[in-house]
């Protein structure tokens, strides 16, 4: 089996800095595992690494699609196994870094998707047929509040894709016997995750938010809505662009906008941490306990050692 290395964990928990410096040990090429940095024009919004934080590491999956593009978790696995094919082909190590539990999880235990995206659409369709256009309404605004904003309610298509959005993100396969897919790894796989004290973690978050304003955060989403984009474009939904809206729209301070990004970005990473705590072949390195060179240390020594 093709040798793959996997390093997850929430937003801000340090994944980048402690990635490069192991893709250059290991000689390495990094394919992000994030859903949202695969966009254009969000290099902050998304974090996306820079091309000086990157060090000369090869990565994909950086700004590869414009915003208003959907990309699927299935979508995902097939573009992340050819390049994994194509990596260890050339002598490199294949590396997945990212935070998207999904796409993750679907790449390394093989899901089998069927056409997802069509399956969704139509059932959307069906039930905006069914129940009726309020109903659907009422539905969403109970469950999926953030799928409505910005989507005239009165608007059969926008609230069709609304649905289909959340159908699509209901795709939650650990609930599908995941015990027995656990076992079944399409890979080769090396696979840790970071963790730390979530006081800390959260600091950190607020902190990198604070960064993100000073670097043009404001800027960035200005432009991005300035695209005159659809409500429902994926990218308006990204933490860090979503709360910006109402800001732009004159209906919400600024302090209040960055205050929701950040509470946002917290409720996240806790989403993050409990999707992938249920993984028993994950190996957690706490970062209260390690420092990033005795955590590069213990990936790069694991990895090699399954070699001998």
């Amino acid at each position: 089996m093709q040798k793959l290395l996997v390093l997850v964990g929430p937003t801000a928990s340090g994944k980048t800095d402690l990635s490069i410096e192991v893709a250059k040990a290991l000689d390495a090429e990094i394919i992000s595992g994030d859903s949202m940095q695969i966009y254009q024009g969000m290099a902050i919004s998304t974090a996306q690494p820079s091309p000086e934080e990157m060090a000369g590491v090869v990565h994909y999956g950086i700004a590869d699609r414009p915003p208003a593009e959907a990309y699927s978790a299935a979508q995902f696995q097939a573009a992340a196994r050819q390049r994994i094919a194509d990596i260890g082909q050339r002598g490199k190590v294949p590396f997945v870094v990212g935070g998207t539990g999904l796409y993750i999880n679907g790449l390394i235990y093989d899901y089998q998707y069927a056409d997802t995206d069509r399956q969704g659409r139509l059932l959307a369709e069906q039930k905006v047929q069914e129940l009726g256009l309020a109903e659907v309404v009422n539905f969403l605004l109970e469950r999926a509040p953030d799928l409505l904003a910005h989507v005239e309610k009165r608007d059969p298509r926008r609230v069709t894709r609304a649905l289909e959005l959340y159908y699509l993100k209901q795709q939650d396969f650990l609930e599908k016997d995941m015990q027995a897919k656990y076992q079944q790894h399409a890979y080769d796989l090396t696979f840790f995750g970071l963790t730390m004290d979530r006081r800390r973690l959260y600091e950190r978050i607020n902190q990198r938010v604070d960064l993100m304003v000073d670097q043009g955060l404001l800027a960035e989403v200005e432009a991005l809505l300035k695209q005159d984009l659809p409500g429902d474009t994926p990218a308006l939904r990204a933490i860090g662009v979503k709360e910006f809206i109402p800001y732009f729209q004159g209906d919400t301070p600024l302090e209040k906008a960055i205050n929701e990004v950040k509470k946002n970005t917290r409720r996240f990473a806790k989403r993050q941490l409990t999707w992938f705590r249920r993984d028993p072949n994950l190996t957690w390195l706490n970062l209260d306990l390690l420092s990033k060179a005795e955590a590069a240390e213990k990936i790069i020594t694991t990895f090699q050692g399954k070699g001998e």
